[in-house]
């Protein structure tokens, strides 16, 4: 039987970064989450537009990141839903839309905090 075909925009490499830096998730956070490989998800980070990974492999990480909250937002954006925030303690009450420039930005930040090397332009 064949899988049902999505309307879900795919997420872009800026996306992943930005929506593990609001849930405060490692690579290796999200590839034991997903069950995708640490190098496939740095990888895919480093592209600001879609990666080059398999559809379905995009909509796993999607979906792992909508199971914990997280919308996304077109090609552009990433927020944290408000009823999720009950599940990470320290959290204002309320969500943040994120512009693309401000998600690289906490995302950098974020790669920064873990000793990681900093990202492509």
């Amino acid at each position: 039987m064949a899988e049902n075909i999505t309307s879900k925009p795919p997420i872009s490499g800026a996306q992943i970064r930005a929506a593990r830096a609001l849930l405060k998730w490692s690579v290796r956070k999200l590839s034991d989450q997903c069950g995708v490989s640490e190098s496939a998800i740095s990888r895919g980070e480093q592209v600001n537009g879609t990666p080059s990974m398999q559809a379905r492999t995009l909509n796993t990480i999607r979906q792992v990141f909508e199971e914990h909250g997280i919308e996304f937002l077109g090609l552009d954006g990433v927020r944290l839903l408000a009823q999720s925030l009950n599940y990470c303690p320290g959290r204002r009450s309320t969500a943040k839309l994120l512009t693309k420039d401000e998600a690289r930005r906490i995302a950098l930040n974020f790669t920064r905090l873990l000793g990681a090397t900093e990202l492509a332009a």
